[in-house]
């Protein structure tokens, strides 16, 4: 169902603790898991639940993909040529950041994809040093 306007999707989400959306672009272009960092949320994406570190990671990896979006439509028509050097690092760093989430989980998927155990603190660390680095 992509209508999330939809009244059973409204009152479904109401009583959810997180809303995970999807999206056909990403796995169009074979990135999965296919969630969309902007539009899917969590309840308990609260820094006295996961902490402050984690907590401002998560925002700082959501302003960035907001900017990205933003910056797409600019990127469609005038190419990358005409953005600024700091526009630059952000689309770097975005296209960075969609790569890193899409990391494969460790469970049987349809896509017969081998999963991996990943290590928070090591992946945490890398999405920190994607902000670092410019």
């Amino acid at each position: 169902m992509d209508d999330l306007t939809d009244p059973t999707l409204a009152m479904t989400f109401a009583h959810l603790y997180a809303t995970t959306i999807l999206l056909r672009g990403l796995a169009a272009k074979g990135i999965y898991p296919t969630v969309d960092p902007l539009d899917s949320m969590s309840t308990m994406l609260q820094p006295r639940i996961i902490s402050e570190e984690y907590y401002e990671t998560a925002q700082r990896v959501k302003q960035t993909s907001q900017h990205y979006k933003e910056l797409r439509d600019i990127i469609a028509i005038l190419w990358l040529d005409k953005l600024s050097i700091e526009d630059h690092f952000i689309v770097a760093r975005a296209r960075k950041n969609e790569r890193f989430l899409s990391q494969p989980f460790f469970e049987k998927s349809l896509l017969d994809l081998q999963g991996k155990m990943l290590v928070l603190q090591k992946q945490f660390r890398g999405f920190n040093s994607s902000f670092s680095k410019n």
